[in-house]
C-alpha cells in the first residue's frame, strides 16, 4: 500500500488475486475493515451502547497492520494475527452451538406450550430453524472471510519477515542497480 524503500520481490508465491502483491492485498483488505469498523464505531456512539471499546480495540489492531506494513516492522501484525485467531475459534464455538440447536426438538423452540396445537409448535419451531439457518450461513461465509483475511496478513508477515527485514529485497535492488535516492528525486519526493 505504502511505497517501501525497496521494489517489493515479485514471484508467485508473493502474489494473490489478479498479481496483486501479498503487501498491497492485505493493506487493502485492513482498509476495508478499517472502514468497517469505524462504522460499528459510530453506530455504538449513536445508540450510546457500552460495545464502544470492542470497535476501538478492531481499530487500533488495523492501524497496527498498516504501521507494519508502512515502517517494515513484521511483529506489528501479531497482534491482529492472535485477536483474529480468537475471534474465529470463538465464531466456530458459535458455530457449533448453533448447528446443536437447530437440531433440537420442536417443543425446545416453542416455549410456553400450554396453550399451542401441535401445528403451531411445528410452526414456530420451523421459523426458528429458519432463522438460525440464515445466521448459519452468514457466520459460514464470515468465518471464511475471516480465515482468507488471516492467511493474507499471516503471508504478508511471512514476507516481511523472510524478505525485507533480511535484506534480501535490499540486495535485489541494488543487484539490478535500482537506486532509492535516484527514484525519490526524479519524482520530486525529495
Amino acid at each position: 500500500m505504502f511505497r517501501p524503500k525497496y521494489p517489493d520481490t515479485v514471484q508467485p508465491e508473493y502474489t494473490e488475486l489478479c498479481n496483486v502483491h501479498i503487501r498491497l492485498l492485505a493493506s487493502i483488505l485492513i482498509i476495508l475493515y478499517l472502514f468497517g469498523a469505524t462504522l460499528v464505531l459510530i453506530g455504538c456512539v449513536i445508540y450510546k451502547t457500552i460495545l464502544i471499546p470492542f470497535p476501538l480495540i478492531l481499530i487500533a489492531l488495523y492501524i497496527a497492520v498498516l504501521v507494519a506494513d508502512k515502517y517494515e516492522q513484521p511483529f506489528l501484525y501479531l497482534p491482529f494475527l492472535v485477536i483474529q485467531t480468537l475471534l474465529l475459534l470463538s465464531g466456530g464455538a458459535i458455530l457449533v452451538y448453533l448447528v446443536v440447536t437447530i437440531c433440537r426438538s420442536n417443543e425446545y423452540f416453542a416455549g410456553e406450550t400450554d396453550e399451542l396445537s401441535k401445528d403451531e409448535i411445528k410452526s414456530r419451531a420451523n421459523d426458528w430453524r429458519a432463522m438460525l439457518g440464515i445466521l448459519i450461513a452468514c457466520l459460514v461465509v464470515s468465518e471464511i472471510f475471516g480465515i482468507y483475511i488471516w492467511n493474507i496478513v499471516r503471508r504478508a508477515r511471512r514476507y516481511m519477515i523472510k524478505e525485507v527485514t533480511s535484506g534480501k529485497v535490499e540486495r535485489n535492488a541494488k543487484s539490478i542497480g535500482y537506486n532509492f535516492n535516484e527514484v525519490m528525486t526524479e519524482e520530486g519526493k525529495f
